[in-house]
């Protein structure tokens, strides 16, 4: 078990968390890279720039082997504490994650069009393009405008 200002780690790592009494997070204040529910806390320490958690689980509990990653148990990417980090596999910590579901909840493409069956293309990665949108950019190159365009056999 870990403590709170264990001194493996030094003072000013420390005087940038804040604990969350109900979750026992140790939450980084300090500089952070990255937005919204996808930040992370970021220090140079002992000469090495990198994320806060990962610098606390290798001074409180060991090293990160070579292509492994650390998935925060509590699903919060500010959290330090040691004990709600897990090594992992990039495809495991995928797996635990939200990393597909932001673009998997999306019903409709940027342009508005609807993610329906006859509208949905899949490239050979997976991923969804909108058919309407092809089909207009495809029209577009060739016409030089969007006149006589008919798109209805996408969006029915």
């Amino acid at each position: 078990m870990t403590t709170f200002g264990d001194t493996r780690l030094p003072d000013r790592f420390w005087d940038r968390l804040q604990v969350n009494n109900e979750t026992n997070c140790w939450l980084w204040t300090g500089t952070t890279q990255g937005r919204d529910k996808w930040m992370y806390g970021k220090m140079k320490l002992r000469g090495t720039l990198d994320g806060t958690h990962r610098h606390a689980y290798r001074e409180l509990k060991g090293n990160i082997p070579a292509g492994y990653q650390i998935d925060h148990l509590c699903r919060q990417t500010l959290c330090c504490n040691p004990e709600h980090l897990e090594i992992v596999t990039q495809q495991e910590n995928a797996r635990r994650g939200n990393s597909g579901k932001f673009h998997a909840d999306k019903t409709h493409c940027p342009q508005g069009h609807p993610y329906s069956p006859q509208n949905t293309l899949r490239t050979n990665t997976g991923c969804r393009k909108c058919r309407a949108c092809a089909y207009e950019r495809q029209w577009l190159s060739r016409k030089g405008t969007l006149e006589g365009c008919d798109l209805s056999r996408y969006l029915t």
